[in-house]
């Protein structure tokens, strides 16, 4: 009986602490977007790495990275499939969406010494849009310091056209907002009130995390 109390107090010390035991460590990931338009300045996605347990387990410890290489890779780790963290457990990595990735990109990262200890960030990507449409009504207003025009907006060509945010300005004149955010239909509207000269207001357009989208419209003060 002795033996067998022995044999179990020296399993729980040889297993109850080693890799295959309680001890092993967790893992989070902390994705800076989970969300993103598959456009030429916003194509990457920061992984913000955080490894808790015993300093022996999660210093310099390896961490496996799992993707759809045709949707995308890592770069600034020195490796695009795997990336070890700090003396803190701490770690991160830069994901470069593909261009013509679209739909839900998953990152596995699992630990090399830990199998079972896993995160699985999900992004999803959407189409750029476009801007379909952007009018000035009426193009031609008086130029008295009360005169108004409305500008309307329309994007189209993505999955997603709600909740994109446009950023406006202007060559004269007072713009109602210098950004607003687009309804489900991917429809925004603004105002420009007139200068008390004859100018012309020339207003531009582009969407804040696809910059290079751009459309603008003239408006006449007379």
């Amino acid at each position: 009986m002795k033996r067998i109390l022995l044999f179990l107090v020296l399993g729980i010390i040889i297993f109850g602490c080693d890799k295959r035991g309680v001890n092993k460590p967790e893992i989070s990931v902390i994705s800076d977007k989970s969300e993103i338009y598959n456009s030429q300045n916003d194509r990457t996605v920061t992984l913000t790495y955080k490894l808790t347990g015993e300093h022996a387990y999660i210093a310099n410890a390896k961490v496996l990275l799992e993707y759809d290489s045709e949707l995308g890779t890592v770069i600034g780790t020195g490796n695009a499939y795997y990336l070890f963290t700090d003396e803190n457990g701490e770690a991160e990595a830069i994901f470069q969406i593909s261009s013509s990735a679209t739909g839900v990109v998953e990152i596995t990262s699992r630990l090399d010494d830990f199998r079972t200890v896993e995160f699985t960030n999900k992004i999803i990507v959407h189409f750029k849009p476009t801007i379909e449409s952007f009018v000035a009504t009426p193009d031609t207003i008086e130029a008295n310091g009360t005169s108004m025009s409305v500008l309307d907006l329309q994007l189209g060509n993505s999955d997603k056209l709600d909740s994109v945010k446009i950023l406006f300005s202007t060559t004269n004149g007072t713009l109602s907002n210098d950004s607003t955010f687009t309804d489900g239909t991917g429809h925004a509207q603004i105002s420009i009130l007139s200068t008390n000269y004859p100018a012309q207001a020339v207003i531009y357009a582009h969407l804040e995390k696809c910059p290079e989208v751009t459309a603008n419209v003239s408006v006449w003060m007379e």
